[in-house]
């Protein structure tokens, strides 16, 4: 992977983690119900960042799947309605296009 391309990789899930920060337990009480915490959510980012295929990603609790379109973009749960969504280049190893969403 080029320099330039692991910078936008990492600005990518920097933003993400920044996001997920934002949603912590006392301004959205709602997004860490049920079990969840802000702990368990960070570790999405990191994964993200240090994985190398998708299979590095297909860890418990993680429910990595593909969504319909085409682009094909791919989803990891955060908590409730939360997701990292994002697109997996097979060639470099890496996500790009990386949101945050809450989509159910």
């Amino acid at each position: 992977m080029s320099r330039a391309a692991a910078g936008v990789r990492v600005n990518a899930v920097a933003a993400t983690t920044s996001a997920i920060a934002a949603l912590d337990t006392q301004s959205h009480p709602h997004t860490f119900a049920a079990g969840g915490d802000a702990s368990d959510a960070h570790r999405r980012p990191d994964a993200l960042e240090g994985a190398e295929t998708l299979d590095n990603l297909r860890l418990p609790g993680f429910g990595l799947h593909p969504l319909k379109g085409k682009p094909v973009r791919y989803s990891i749960k955060i908590n409730g309605p939360w997701r990292i969504t994002f697109e997996w280049d097979e060639t470099a190893g890496d996500a790009h296009q990386v949101d945050l969403e809450q989509y159910h």
